[in-house]
């Protein structure tokens, strides 16, 4: 694998294609249809590590005009079929950032952030990218989740991973309330944090349990809405820029 070198990287995964999916094939994440319901059709977006253009081929598919940036060259030429300009580079270099362009209606950092060596600095760099009324979206995982906790606390094991939230190319790892003061402290304001994907302790058990799986759905509200750093394993983030808040 190639690793970080002075903010560049020419590849993220050893593995080719490691996120490759199918347009029109592959199912629609739950993830990533809720960052697709929050681009407005025909927008102008920015996708921040759009690997092979499969969630650009979706952006497009309602109107919007996409703007694509991967770092790796062998995602990225498979993604100059689905958006309408491909831009092959690391966000964290400024001069790549510099040929982006813009504005842009939406901006999106779907699991990038914890990949690179300063995302404070990147988030700040690209605010004046955002257009009036425009909007940052990011999906992150959260390691304060109660899987990576039970493996640390009970086990000792703090285990790094071919992916998942202790994949072994994050360099930054973040809980619900670290990743809103990420944004909030790079200058903007946090409208939405919504988990995506949740896992609540013990509810399988309860549904495998005859007598206790009336129980389970209620047990489920309760733990996510009084612990939501517990169960969110990968939560959206949506952000102004507070300024041009219409």
């Amino acid at each position: 694998m190639l690793t970080a070198l002075d903010g560049v990287r020419g590849a993220v995964h050893a593995r080719a294609l490691a996120y490759d999916a199918t347009p029109g094939a592959t199912p629609v994440s739950a993830e990533k249809a809720a960052v697709l319901a929050r681009v407005p059709a025909n927008a102008r977006v920015l996708e921040v590590g759009a690997h092979t253009g499969y969630f650009s081929a979706l952006l497009r598919a309602r109107g919007c005009r996409v703007t694509a940036l991967e770092v790796d060259p062998r995602a990225a030429a498979h993604a100059r079929a689905h958006a309408d300009r491909v831009v092959v580079g690391d966000v964290e270099d400024a001069t790549v950032r510099a040929g982006l362009g813009g504005p842009f209606d939406a901006i999106l950092f779907m699991h990038v952030l914890e990949h690179l060596v300063d995302p404070w600095a990147v988030l700040r760099a690209v605010c004046p990218l955002v257009a009036d009324g425009g909007r940052v979206v990011v999906l992150l995982p959260n390691v304060g989740c109660w899987r990576v906790r039970k493996a640390l606390f009970l086990q000792g094991r703090f285990e790094y991973e071919d992916e998942g939230i202790l994949d072994r190319t994050h360099l930054r790892f973040f809980t619900l309330e670290s990743a809103r003061a990420l944004l909030e402290t790079s200058g903007y304001a946090v409208r939405e944090v919504v988990g995506v994907d949740v896992c609540v302790p013990l509810e399988r058990r309860l549904r495998a349990l005859p007598l206790a799986r009336a129980l389970a759905p209620a047990w489920h509200r309760a733990l996510v809405t009084r612990f939501p750093n517990l169960c969110t394993e990968i939560a959206l983030y949506e952000a102004i820029v507070p300024a041009r808040e219409a």
